[in-house]
């Protein structure tokens, strides 16, 4: 299936803290991967799954990010949950840069983006490298 998408999204491998707000109004802390981030979401994986709609808090070691899960599905051995942020344009690197931050696009990122005046199209990189 191909995604496109409005803004890049960078691969990424740390460790971070998460902190689940139930609907009973309690809240569960966690340890999850950051698997990838942009400026408007990002991508954690847990070993138990989220309900969508969840609110969700990513603590860094130098900031956090509040959002919205958006999705959440099985992925080997955890669930990859797609959150959405509280925050427009909430993360870019200034701010926080995770340890293992690769700077490879992964969805479509750019295909649908309009042109700027003279300037070509990036080509997004899959996750795997290539050109789709």
């Amino acid at each position: 299936m191909t995604q496109k998408r409005s803004e890049p999204r960078y691969m990424c491998a740390e460790l971070v803290n998460i902190l689940i707000y139930h609907e009973d109004r309690s809240v569960e802390e966690t340890i999850a991967n950051l698997e990838d981030i942009s400026p408007s979401g990002a991508c954690v994986q847990l070993e138990e799954a989220v309900r969508i709609g969840a609110d969700i808090e990513i603590l860094c070691a130098t900031c956090s990010f509040k959002g919205k899960v958006r999705n959440c599905r099985y992925a080997e051995g955890g669930y990859d949950v797609g959150v959405a942020f509280d925050t427009p344009r909430a993360w870019d690197a200034s701010r926080y840069e995770p340890a293992h931050l690769l700077p490879i696009e992964t969805g479509l990122a750019y295909l649908d983006a309009p042109e700027a005046a003279g300037e070509e199209k990036p080509l997004a990189m899959g996750a795997g490298g290539s050109t789709e």
